[in-house]
């Protein structure tokens, strides 16, 4: 996973291209086992999946809780998932709502 500094988050959610966001927190003991599912899952569609600190980026991405992953294309959210588990339906619904979607030009 690609961690990203705050200015990078910034110049990514105003390009016009997707990409899944994994929001975590450094002290979120859920995120850190999270992290290791989606790290399974780049190793299976072999892509990169970026990941920021809540704690530093707040302002940009609202979320419920941690750990989130977003689906975002020109800076709107388009999915969001809060559960990791199970592993399977994690992988299922990155197929669904990300890699169909890229395929397809977003319709």
């Amino acid at each position: 996973m690609e961690v990203l500094e705050r200015e990078t988050l910034n110049a990514k959610l105003e390009e016009e291209t997707a990409f899944l966001l994994f929001v975590q927190s450094s002290f979120c003991g859920t995120c850190q086992a999270a992290a290791k599912v989606l790290q399974g899952i780049e190793v299976y569609y072999q892509m990169t999946i970026d990941t920021v600190d809540i704690n530093y980026v707040s302002d940009l991405i609202q979320v419920q809780s941690v750990p989130a992953l977003l689906v975002i294309n020109e800076g709107e959210v388009l999915h969001t998932r809060y559960r990791m588990s199970p592993v399977n339906d994690v992988i299922n619904w990155v197929w669904n709502t990300y890699i169909s979607l890229e395929n397809s030009d977003f319709g």
